[in-house]
């Protein structure tokens, strides 16, 4: 990761979740359920910094991580590929391993080393990411699924609710 200010909290908070981030993998492998990381912390101390130290560490440990990141706002998902491209080396657009899906998406899984953005709205019943047509060969859903069966443990989801339930 590039040289950041980085405070004990949240190199703790890292350190924490790569621990937990063992058991979850070693369940996943085996075919059992994994249990859910959470990363909380209030707003303005760095929880996508914290997030992209984590994936970055998990890329060190296995090259065959791939990460779906969601959220319901488009604009936040701006906001955090501007971060991870400016405060990572492990994630640039130029390298291809930031990728945004968009309606055209159709592939049979994930790719490893990739972080992949994507907004609830385009999950919509009648968004084309998730409707059959003769254009598409997976739907979104099916790509994921197959990236879970073929890759356990090496699947991320995270699901960024940062600015859920805020009240403006």
């Amino acid at each position: 990761m590039k040289e950041l200010k980085k405070l004990k909290f949240q190199i703790d908070a890292v350190k924490e979740m790569l621990e937990k981030a063992e058991e979850v993998v070693e369940k996943a492998q085996a075919g059992r359920n994994a249990p859910a990381l959470f990363l909380s912390a209030p707003t303005g101390s760095g929880k996508t910094l914290m997030a992209a130290r984590f994936m970055e560490k998990i890329l060190e440990d296995n090259t065959d991580a791939r990460f779906l990141w969601l959220t319901d706002q488009p604009a936040l998902n701006e906001q955090t590929k501007k971060k991870l491209v400016t405060n990572t080396t492990a994630f640039s657009p130029d390298e291809d391993n930031i990728v945004v899906i968009d309606k055209h998406f159709d592939q049979e899984v994930l790719k490893s080393g990739i972080v992949y953005f994507l907004n609830t709205q385009k999950l919509g019943s009648s968004m084309t990411l998730v409707t059959e047509d003769e254009d598409r060969d997976y739907l979104f859903w099916q790509t994921v699924a197959n990236t879970i069966r073929d890759y356990p443990g090496s699947f991320w989801l995270v699901l960024d609710e940062a600015h859920r339930g805020m009240p403006t």
